[in-house]
């Protein structure tokens, strides 16, 4: 049995998993039986796992830092990022932009930013003073949640990359943040168990 690290769902129809064993595998959420299809390349533990829009390409990070963008119908990687293993360091939460163009990820030095297309590198976000664990963006595309082993959540403004709010509350790192929806509530879940609900100004 593998070591699930991180999982993405694809169209309500599959579920593509990261492994502990550096793998991607593939679940049909129908049936509930693995499909016979599994990307590899990774040398270490997969944990992040992101589709992007189109449903053409998949990304994935892993404990080196390094990120590969798969062809999702080939199940090859098209390009590799953070090859530099010390740049950014552990790539622990990965998400495509809501338009496809760029790929923001949660590591250890901030939330770099690159061209899903190109490869390159854009920017950072930085603020967080620990490990950011976990990234996700509001319904309205507008805003990007991080959540830290600082014990804090940020709010970001995606079009500046500047902070908008940091929440606090939470006496350990947060492991999961999602909003709900209607972009009104965000949920942050800490590594002590608890779940935190805020309310979001618009």
């Amino acid at each position: 049995m593998c070591n699930i690290k991180s999982f993405s769902q694809l169209y309500g129809k599959s579920i593509a998993i990261g492994s502990g064993d550096g793998t991607i595998r593939f679940w049909d959420t129908q049936t509930g039986d693995p499909k016979n299809n599994q990307f590899t390349g990774h040398l270490q533990e997969v944990y992040s796992v992101a589709l992007n829009p189109n449903g053409n390409y998949i990304a994935s990070g892993c404990s080196t830092g390094i990120i590969h963008i798969w062809d999702a119908d080939t199940r090859q990687p098209i390009k590799t990022l953070n090859e530099s293993k010390d740049k950014f360091g552990f790539a622990r939460s990965i998400v495509f932009s809501p338009d496809g163009k760029t790929l923001f990820c949660g590591t250890d030095d901030g939330i770099p930013l690159w061209d899903a297309h190109t490869g390159e590198h854009k920017k950072i976000l930085t603020g967080h003073t620990d490990s950011v664990a976990t990234i996700a963006f509001s319904p309205d595309d507008k805003t990007l949640a991080s959540g830290s082993m600082d014990n804090t959540v940020r709010l970001w403004d995606v079009d500046t990359g500047k902070t908008k709010t940091i929440l606090t509350g939470h006496t350990d790192w947060i492991e999961a943040v999602a909003f709900s929806p209607d972009g009104k509530t965000l949920a942050s879940g800490c590594r002590d168990g608890s779940v935190l609900l805020w309310e979001i100004d618009p």
